[in-house]
């Protein structure tokens, strides 16, 4: 048997997998897992004896002898709730050894909704596994994606054992769907490209699946591929959780089954093992295809192909009759081989050697002509502004959409600093416009942009006011004076922002000065260019944003009239992603402004742009193309119509947008649970109670304000001095006495508006009380004391 260190990490891991896993199912389970392994599951079964014969398993082994009786019990199911929160639990779907997968159907009257519930087993309630379990539940909560299977809920039952509440797909796992209907090569290919399609929309976003497997892509009629089960799954870069080796033996990688943890690679290979299962046998089959399952599933994960586009690439190529990568020359393949192993040295050799040609071309230049060195000088600054592009444009916004990526993106805009800044030593003029494109990129990057940054803005304003000098300096060597136009647009863009970012009566004053001067450069340069989409997007959003600084300038009517004229504006073409993300930001947020100030003078045409604004938002995650800031201006529109509809005397509309607002902020909060998020969620869960109370719905009531005050009380206790915090539990403790009041329970009113009034005394003795709180009659602070005078009397 092997003795080293790793064969024995193995050893503890499978045995720890192993009692994850349905009793009934364990010795087979082992018996896949270790089959490529000579010693493994002797070891792994000694393990398990040395255990059973110590008494410390909680669950008898399958291999160890057990009483009849005891067989029959192995696996008992736990108690099934009747209900959990919304839901009534119907079938059992399925099970595994973290958890039970039950269908549901919503039980509240809202409407008809059918969901799949996964519950934890109560006999797999420890660190490690909940650990496993909170994972798959902020990965699927990262991952919006027509072919996987969304989160809608999360949370924990009153035996504190955790769920999820997942979209319920009805459909047949996919090699099962593809037999039943017969399907030949061309659609099995089709049902392939679209699980390729999730799986690398899941890598963009730094998940592994970590288990793909035909069982875990189903196929649903009318739907096409959802990727299921993402209860192994990693994050990149993250460190892997003890024990987190669960694999399907036959889809698993060399690297998987030796124990390591996943990467890409790892559901590439996968792929190709489906790939194959998918396409065995079927007439179309050939040689070329065998070659392309071949590279898929190497066991070098270096010849594997380095994306699962990289993959659908070569068979859309195989498809269209052309050379494919799988059966490229040998020497084109050592040397993409040497590529990819050293992707990192070759990345930055090639930008090395962007500055080391411009060296040899001053040198060719002495013996040619200048010519070269302008055309070598020219070249360079294409890459400059590639680079730049690609950081801004690629790079950073799809780690903008991931949680825990802020380290990584400040380091990346660190590093794209210092390599601009390194351009500068080459005295080269012809470079300086566009080391300043870069350099305002990077201050977009470091908190300069309206819809998104690492928050960093003493960094963007040196970034800022460094492009600014460089401009200067190319304003004065006379460089491209069109393009200067364009950048000084995009920087006073940039100034202009602040309005957003660090709202008061001077900045709004300025903003609207900076803003002005950009849109003058912005039509200076379309006057030459009418046709840039880039500066037809600038002048629109200089033109657009001061409608915000009129607002905090308490000039609401020229701040709905900018909006209302340039809203009619917004559909303009844009090329790239950064380019559609903000012409979107300025939209969304221009519809959510007008609702807000029609709110009180016109409620029914307020819930006309908001109504325009949730169906853009809808139609936009529906094409895929969610992220987390359009789908946080979507859910706080449907929070701001409820409270309209609620004012106008529509009780159930009302409690049906509070409800979707409430699921989808809960959705953002498991992905970046930041304190203002959790707060703002706080508030339109007590404001869903308050409306369920009006109706009567006394019990969801109660528990709607249930969840508010919880996480007000915690969000208390961890800043005991903050005067803020104290209040608004207070408030909510005071509505949470108005809903008891409501339903005739005045014992539970009294506890609730005692427990306000006393915090109020305190936070007035410390910090003074607000007068906002105090009068008239109806502030919360004498509102309560009445409840407090009526409630608490003897009966």
């Amino acid at each position: 048997m092997i003795l080293d260190a790793a064969f024995h990490r193995r050893v503890l891991r499978l045995y720890e997998d192993m009692l994850d896993q349905p009793t009934p199912d364990r010795a087979a389970w082992l018996e896949q897992c270790c089959a490529d392994t000579p010693g493994l599951r002797e070891a792994v079964q000694a393990l398990v004896d040395a255990q059973a014969r110590a008494g410390l398993l909680t669950t008898a082994p399958a291999d160890l002898p057990r009483p009849a009786a005891d067989a029959a019990d192995a696996d008992t199911p736990d108690p099934v709730p009747q209900r959990i929160g919304p839901w009534r639990l119907r079938d059992r779907l399925g099970a595994g050894g973290m958890g039970v997968v039950y269908l549901a159907e919503r039980a509240d009257g809202l409407f008809d909704q059918r969901v799949a519930i996964k519950l934890m087993r109560r006999t797999a309630l420890s660190a490690r596994a909940q650990e496993r379990f909170d994972t798959e539940r902020r990965i699927l909560a990262r991952l919006q994606h027509p072919h996987v299977a969304r989160i809608l809920d999360g949370g924990a039952t009153d035996d504190a054992r955790p769920y999820l509440v997942m979209e319920l797909v009805d459909g047949l796992p996919i090699l099962d769907h593809c037999a039943r209907h017969r399907l030949g090569l061309a659609d099995r290919l089709a049902l392939f490209a679209q699980m390729a399609e999730a799986v690398g929309h899941a890598h963009r976003h730094l998940v592994v699946h970590a288990d793909l497997t035909p069982a875990n892509v189903a196929v649903a009629e009318g739907f096409g591929v959802k990727l299921l089960d993402f209860g192994i799954a990693g994050l990149l870069g993250a460190p892997p959780a003890e024990g987190s080796t669960g694999y399907t033996p036959g889809y698993a990688s060399p690297a998987r089954r030796a124990g390591l943890a996943p990467v890409p690679a790892d559901d590439i290979f996968a792929a190709g093992r489906l790939l194959d299962a998918l396409t065995a046998g079927v007439a179309g089959r050939d040689a070329t295809l065998d070659a392309i399952v071949g590279r898929a599933t190497a066991a070098d994960p270096d010849l594997r192909y380095e994306s699962l586009r990289a993959l659908t690439d070569d068979l859309d190529r195989w498809r269209a009759r052309r050379p494919t990568v799988a059966a490229r020359p040998d020497r084109l393949a050592r040397l993409a081989l040497f590529v990819r192993r050293h992707r990192l040295g070759v990345s930055l050799g090639a930008l090395a050697c962007a500055c080391a040609l411009v060296t040899c071309a001053t040198i060719f230049a002495l013996l040619v002509t200048s010519r070269h060195r302008l055309a070598l000088a020219e070249a360079r600054g294409i890459a400059t502004r590639h680079f730049a592009d690609y950081i801004i444009n690629e790079v950073d916004p799809a780690l903008a959409r991931t949680s825990g990526t802020l380290a990584l993106r400040r380091d990346l805009v660190e590093h794209t600093s210092s390599y601009l800044h390194g351009l500068e030593s080459s005295g080269d003029s012809a470079l300086l416009l566009d080391i300043a494109a870069g350099t305002l990129r990077t201050a977009r990057i470091y908190g300069l942009d309206p819809s998104g940054g690492i928050g960093d803005l003493p960094a963007a304003h040196a970034a800022l006011t460094h492009a600014e000098s460089l401009m200067s300096r190319a304003e004065a060597a006379g460089v491209d004076p069109d393009r200067l136009l364009l950048l000084r647009g995009e920087a006073g863009l940039l100034r202009g922002s602040e309005v957003y970012l660090a709202p008061s009566r001077a900045a709004a004053e300025a903003a609207i000065v900076t803003l002005r001067e950009a849109a003058t450069a912005f039509r200076a340069y379309l006057a030459h260019h009418p046709d840039d989409p880039q500066a037809r997007l600038g002048l629109w959003s200089a033109e657009a944003l001061p409608e915000r600084a009129d607002l905090y300038l308490d000039r609401p009517l020229d701040g709905v009239a900018a909006v209302q004229a340039h809203l009619a504006d917004g559909a303009m073409t844009v090329r790239t992603p950064a380019q559609r993300a903000e012409r979107d930001f300025n939209l969304d947020g221009s519809l959510l402004l007008l609702g807000e100030a029609y709110a009180e003078s016109d409620p029914q045409r307020a819930i006309g742009y908001l109504s325009e604004l949730i169906a853009d938002v809808d139609a936009a995650r529906a094409r895929g193309r969610s992220d987390w800031e359009s789908d946080l201006t979507g859910n706080s529109a449907l929070a701001d119509r409820a409270e309209l509809e609620s004012e106008l005397g529509h009780g159930d509309a009302s409690v049906a947008d509070f409800t979707r607002a409430v699921e989808g902020l809960s959705r953002l909060y498991l992905i970046e649970g930041n304190h203002e998020m959790g707060a703002y969620l706080a508030h339109i869960r007590a404001h869903l109670a308050d409306q369920l109370s009006r109706l009567g719905r006394h019990d969801e009531a109660r528990a709607a304000s249930d969840g508010a005050i919880a996480w007000l009380q915690q969000d208390t206790d961890d800043a005991p001095g903050d005067a803020s915090r104290s209040r608004i539990l207070a408030l909510a403790l005071s509505a949470r006495a108005v809903l008891e009041q409501r339903a005739g329970r005045r014992d539970a009113a009294c506890a609730a508006a005692t427990r306000a009034v006393t915090r109020w005394q305190a936070l007035q003795a410390a910090h003074g009380a607000m007068p906002i709180d105090l009068a008239p009659a109806t502030a919360p602070v004498p509102r309560t004391q009445a409840i407090v005078s009526q409630s608490c009397a003897p009966a």
